[in-house]
């Protein structure tokens, strides 16, 4: 039998002086009462109160009890309360690169906080592939086709790639076919810098292209600046230049030749036992990108 409610059947009785109310005011069978005193009774191996056809009373352990009861009662309720105001206090340590943060993250994280301010955000802005058991992460963002076996990996967006170069770089290089990437300068994301390649699509033919690359860096948005500063071809998100395309700083280059697609995921180690507030910043972030 439950102690706890066994203490509150008993401070209820002790308090109204009646089996009959306390059990209307727990909603419990006055048989149900009956059992909780007793079990209390036989617990603490003393007689709690006195039962007459009148009323009950307290006996003068039940006093001592009563006293004792309460206060352990309280304690509870403070605990609970400590709890549950512990549930939405800490800090979520999360990894993702600029570009992300830039683009989606950010308003997310500041709309976030401004529903729970109790909560700290904690972040490591890189797009290396950082182990989250050895750095402590709790969350990651990246943009991958393929992820670290043993992490839970939830998709987010799909996001498209676009061949872009500056308005300047064009008025000085004739750009016509993907063939010639092998002889224009070529702006590559690090993670695939080493293949020297990159994988185009035509008429749902693919095929790699080799490159000549001028500039390779693990960041997007420092790809993103020299693209824009006229020194070479890149292979960016759409999200992240869909203006620079609308105004015309960016131009899109071999527009019939697709590049792949990635994903946008959401990635950490386990199901099992993750907090409260990881929990709650998970479904915060799955509803945003709805």
């Amino acid at each position: 039998m439950d102690t706890i409610k066994a203490i509150q059947v008993f401070i209820e009785v002790a308090e109204r002086e009646s089996f009959t109310q306390a059990a209307e005011h727990l909603n419990l069978s006055r048989a149900m009462v009956s059992r909780y005193v007793e079990y209390l009774e036989q617990r603490f191996a003393v007689r709690l109160l006195q039962r007459n056809t009148r009323k009950v009373t307290l006996t003068l352990a039940g006093e001592q009890a009563l006293i004792h009861c309460r206060a352990m009662l309280r304690q509870q309720q403070e605990l609970y309360a400590l709890s549950s105001e512990h549930q939405l206090q800490g800090t979520i340590r999360l990894t993702m690169g600029q570009f992300l943060f830039d683009i989606y993250f950010k308003q997310i994280l500041i709309q976030f906080r401004q529903q729970y301010p109790q909560i700290r955000i904690d972040l490591l802005i890189t797009e290396e592939i950082v182990d989250l058991y050895d750095h402590r992460i709790d969350l990651a963002f990246r943009i991958s086709q393929k992820f670290a076996e043993g992490l839970i990996a939830f998709p987010l967006k799909d996001i498209a790639s676009v061949l872009c170069a500056s308005p300047e770089f064009l008025q000085h290089n004739a750009v016509h076919h993907p063939q010639q990437l092998n002889d224009l300068p070529c702006l590559v994301h690090s993670a695939i810098a080493r293949q020297h390649t990159w994988l185009l699509t035509s008429q749902q033919q693919p095929q790699n292209y080799m490159l000549q690359t001028a500039y390779s860096s693990n960041e997007v948005m420092t790809l993103y600046q020299l693209c824009l500063s006229g020194q070479g071809i890149a292979m960016l998100p759409s999200d992240l230049i869909a203006q620079d395309l609308e105004q015309g700083t960016l131009i899109q280059v071999f527009a019939e030749y697709h590049a792949p697609d990635y994903e946008l995921c959401l990635l950490y180690p386990s199901r099992l036992h993750l907090p409260n507030i990881i929990q709650l910043f998970i479904a915060f972030v799955k509803q945003s990108f709805r």
